[in-house]
């Protein structure tokens, strides 16, 4: 990677990380399926509600959660738009327990990049992963954020994130 490069992703995803460190609780170098993150901003929401029953009080929860991954990459390796079901396997295998609470997990992967081949951009937009637990659901929002051209590229599930992310550069 030359130097401009980094230069350029370390603004940006000074920005980017910026925004989630009002809300969200960041991580560095975090290591997940055998890749390495820049960041991880992780965020959990527990709304409880009191339900008056029969002679007792019961609480009753829901809880939210998102995960962000950051990486940073010179170049977007052609077989990873496969391999991000792997490095969902492997957040949802260290983040996620679907107990009777559970109402909603967002997995979000973005990376930094100079730039994404068009064919790759067709790949990232087209890609979907969805899953229903017995107590709740999860998605998957992948978003990738080209520095050269200050564009950002995202699947169906991620348009909101990109919009933000637009935002940011």
């Amino acid at each position: 990677m030359d130097n401009q490069y980094y230069k350029a992703a370390d603004k940006v995803m000074g920005r980017l990380l910026n925004y989630f460190k009002r809300n969200y609780e960041i991580k560095n170098d975090v290591y997940i399926g055998g890749y390495c993150a820049v960041a991880l901003a992780e965020y959990h929401f527990l709304e409880n509600k009191s339900l008056f029953g029969l002679n007792k009080i019961e609480m009753q929860g829901k809880e939210a959660n998102e995960y962000v991954l950051f990486f940073c990459m010179d170049i977007f390796p052609p077989e990873l738009t496969v391999g991000f079901d792997s490095v969902i396997d492997a957040v949802e295998k260290r983040f996620l327990n679907p107990h009777e609470h559970h109402a909603y997990t967002f997995f979000s992967i973005v990376f930094v990049v100079p730039e994404l081949d068009k064919a790759l951009r067709k790949e990232i937009k087209k890609y979907k992963r969805r899953k229903t637990y017995r107590s709740g659901w999860s998605l998957t929002r992948v978003a990738v954020v080209e520095t050269n051209c200050n564009q950002v590229t995202s699947n169906k599930d991620g348009t909101e994130l990109a919009k933000i992310f637009q935002k940011q550069l």
